[in-house]
């Protein structure tokens, strides 16, 4: 995958051909694969940017674990931290819970933003132009680890705390006005909901 996202415009444009001219045989049971992550491998640590949903952030501010908390939910300047690589699973893996000896295992839906060329020094005017798509990511997270450890690389990079997927959403198919990213249990039940206009 990291191999066609390279390609940008002219991969999507062959994979659009070759939907087009395929026969009815091509055509495979959705039932009969395995959805695997949309990046299963990425190249480098996902990263991420923490307390920058307002609500999810004035929760957690109040919630005790956050080793990091000042006066105000959201911090004056970002929290960057990552996930490893190896924490990533396709969206119908188990997560590995009992990975965590705290036993204190959370969940947060995330929107994932895929970067498709290389950059440094972007601009916020030029931003987007590097953004290749988008998908889900289940940020799991062992808050009592994530507590002890200030920096939070250890309660949020254990073995499948990185759910990601099924689909990655282009760019160009997202459009620019908003997304929503939205992540169910099992029992179908809506668990999270929000917008990325919330964001700080």
């Amino acid at each position: 995958m990291n191999a066609f996202i390279d390609l940008r415009s002219e991969g999507l444009e062959k994979a659009a051909t070759a939907c087009q001219t395929a026969s009815e045989n091509a055509q495979i049971d959705a039932e009969a694969i395995t959805l695997l992550a949309p990046i299963p491998f990425p190249r480098r640590n996902v990263f991420c940017v923490g307390r920058n949903y307002h609500e999810h952030a004035k929760e957690f501010h109040d919630s005790g674990f956050d080793a990091t908390a000042d006066a105000t939910p959201t911090p004056e300047h970002p929290i960057i931290f990552t996930k490893a690589t190896t924490s990533v699973i396709g969206p119908n893996v188990p997560i590995l819970s009992d990975l965590d000896p705290t036993h204190t295992v959370d969940y947060e839906g995330e929107l994932g933003v895929v970067i498709g060329k290389k950059g440094r020094s972007i601009t916020k005017a030029e931003a987007f132009d590097y953004v290749y798509g988008y998908t889900i990511i289940n940020d799991v997270t062992a808050r009592t680890l994530q507590h002890q450890h200030k920096q939070w690389f250890i309660g949020k990079s254990l073995d499948s705390f990185c759910p990601m997927g099924p689909v990655l959403l282009t760019a160009k198919e997202a459009g620019s006005d908003y997304c929503t990213t939205t992540i169910r249990r099992l029992s179908k039940d809506w668990r999270i909901e929000s917008k990325t206009d919330l964001l700080s």
